[in-house]
């Protein structure tokens, strides 16, 4: 029973030892792509919009608050046997805790799909843009500005000296295979739209220090699969999928 009790917390620590990182994330996942893969511009749609707002916490003093929009679309439209370009862009602002610290992305996306088949596609993808950090350290409170009684001010709070903001270049790729079948309308639903692919996110590391130290944000690697799977003659569809 020993045995078969430390390989179960092995199996559940295992996975975190490495995470040296996290994006921001939503819980419905499937509805940012451009935030999953750069190859997913393009990849269902004619064209797409979408737009996020999270609220975390909000009992306390300063609530998390994240906002995303993204917008990508098929730059040729015509049916052609090789495949076709697509564009997109994607933006997000964060906003954690009383000094309010900040996180915010701009990226254009740009992917091939080529053909496999008449109802599937392989697709490239790469993304490229700024991220940005931001602090109000006056708004932090230290240990050493406490003179015995309350909270003073005046007094130093012993911390070295950090910038309140600072921009870095941003970059990912990814490659997405796509499955499109049937058509989505309201008295036939008989549409299979799947997609799966791979991505890394933060491939040179850019550093991620207020203080300009060797802290760097780490690389990020996405495994992700979605299915919009309708049933047919009623308006119910299911979407399973992992990320």
């Amino acid at each position: 029973m020993k045995r078969v009790i430390t390989i179960l917390i092995f199996l559940c620590v295992w996975p975190f030892s490495g995470a040296n990182t996290q994006d921001i994330h939503f819980s419905q996942f499937w509805m940012t792509p451009l935030l999953q893969n750069p190859a997913l511009a393009g990849a269902n749609h004619d064209l797409k919009a979408v737009i996020n707002y999270k609220n975390q916490w909000s009992s306390v003093a300063s609530a998390y608050k994240t906002f995303n929009v993204s917008y990508d679309m098929k730059l040729n439209t015509k049916k052609t046997t090789s495949g076709f370009w697509a564009g997109g862009i994607n933006v997000f602002s964060d906003k954690a805790g009383d000094a309010n610290m900040g996180t915010t992305l701009a990226n254009l996306n740009f992917a091939y799909h080529a053909r496999l088949s008449e109802e599937s596609t392989l697709g490239a993808g790469i993304m490229g843009g700024f991220i940005q950090r931001s602090i109000d350290f006056s708004q932090l409170q230290w240990l050493n500005q406490f003179d015995g009684i309350s909270y003073n001010a005046a007094l130093s709070s012993g911390e070295p000296a950090g910038v309140n903001s600072f921009t870095r270049l941003d970059l990912g790729a990814g490659i997405s295979w796509t499955y499109t079948r049937g058509e989505m309308y309201m008295t036939g639903n008989d549409h299979i739209n799947a997609h799966a692919g791979l991505a890394v996110f933060h491939p040179h590391q850019p550093k991620y220090s207020f203080y300009n130290l060797a802290e760097k944000q780490y690389l990020k690697m996405v495994a992700n699969a979605n299915m919009l799977y309708g049933i047919k003659n009623t308006r119910l569809s299911l979407m399973p999928g992992f990320n």
